[in-house]
């Protein structure tokens, strides 16, 4: 049996629908992955924060879904700044058409939409968890 392995999410507070979108294409493509998030953004809450820093230290990376909602910097900057911190691997991907690529992803790959590559850094992800089990 396949391990399953956590990816954690980065999006803005309203953006369900693009988050929909990536987990059931992932589901759709059977890969042995599962994604958390925290869904209401309380980033002045220490209680919240260490909930987030607990998310993404047990995650073997994350995804940043960019949208317009996403351009506020304050919306997403605290996950941000945490999987910084941690040194966490990421991607950050437009859903929406090519946006402003936040300055906490200026050294990381930054896509358009595209399932092939997405699913190609879930699965690079995988393959690093495995090397270290």
């Amino acid at each position: 049996m396949a391990k399953v392995m956590q990816i954690y999410l980065v999006h803005a507070e309203g953006d369900d629908a693009v988050r929909e979108k990536l987990t059931t294409q992932a589901r759709t493509a059977k890969l042995a992955v599962e994604f958390t998030y925290l869904p209401t953004k309380q980033p002045w809450l220490p209680h919240w924060k260490a909930s987030c820093r607990g998310k993404i230290l047990q995650s073997s990376g994350a995804i940043v879904l960019l949208t317009k909602r996403a351009q506020d910097p304050a919306a997403i900057k605290t996950e941000l700044e945490l999987l910084s911190e941690i040194d966490s691997p990421v991607m950050g991907v437009f859903m929406e058409g090519r946006g402003i690529v936040p300055e906490q992803l200026r050294d990381v790959p930054v896509i358009e939409w595209n399932w092939p590559e997405v699913a190609k850094f879930i699965q690079s992800l995988g393959r690093g968890m495995t090397a270290n089990a």
